[in-house]
């Protein structure tokens, strides 16, 4: 089945038959609140995010326990700082991001996340991709090994611990890179 409301940028959780879609955009408006369960065969709207954002990094590991960190607003063009929760019912905020970041990646659960990545230019060219990564352990982020290379608009998978950053936009150009992380670097 197809969403409720069609959009691009957007994050998802979850399984084939209990997923979970939340934020995102489309051309007249960048930095949706929506959210949507899906069943294995149709959408439904449910609660909405408290902030509105695209480009967030989202992760988790069902649709009752998804976090989405940073993304953007526009307008105004502007990167965010938030972490958002949600508990299968309601999103409630979480621990402010180190930095205002939009188009990086998260791997890991609600209670241990790592987000890696992306872009503090706040919407305007040119960018600044950035290499830093940050462990989320559900209340506090600590600082974690940077990535080797800088990028945004890139794919994570994984866990804390044993995470995977793939594909992107490097310094402007697409790319093809894989990186990974262990617990102890990248």
């Amino acid at each position: 089945g197809a969403l409720n409301t069609g959009r691009y940028q957007l994050s998802g959780v979850g399984t084939q038959t209990a997923g979970l879609g939340f934020g995102g955009g489309y051309p007249s408006n960048f930095g949706v609140n929506l959210t949507e369960e899906y069943n294995g065969s149709s959408w439904t709207a449910v609660n909405t995010m408290g902030t509105a954002t695209y480009t967030q990094a989202g992760t988790g590991t069902s649709q009752t326990a998804a976090v989405s960190f940073g993304g953007g607003t526009f307008p105004p063009s502007a990167q965010l700082n938030v972490t958002q929760e949600y508990d299968g019912t309601n999103w409630s905020a979480g621990e402010n991001l180190p930095a205002h970041l939009a188009a990086g990646a998260a791997a890991g659960s609600q209670t241990a996340s790592l987000l890696f990545g992306g872009d503090k230019s706040n919407g305007t060219p040119p960018t600044s991709q950035v290499t830093e990564t940050f462990k989320y352990d559900g209340t506090n982020f600590s600082s974690a090994p940077a990535l080797a290379s800088v990028v945004s608009q890139h794919s994570g998978a994984g866990s804390q611990s044993a995470a995977v950053s793939f594909f992107g936009n490097s310094g402007g150009s697409r790319t093809a890179g894989t990186e990974e992380f262990t617990s102890s670097a990248n």
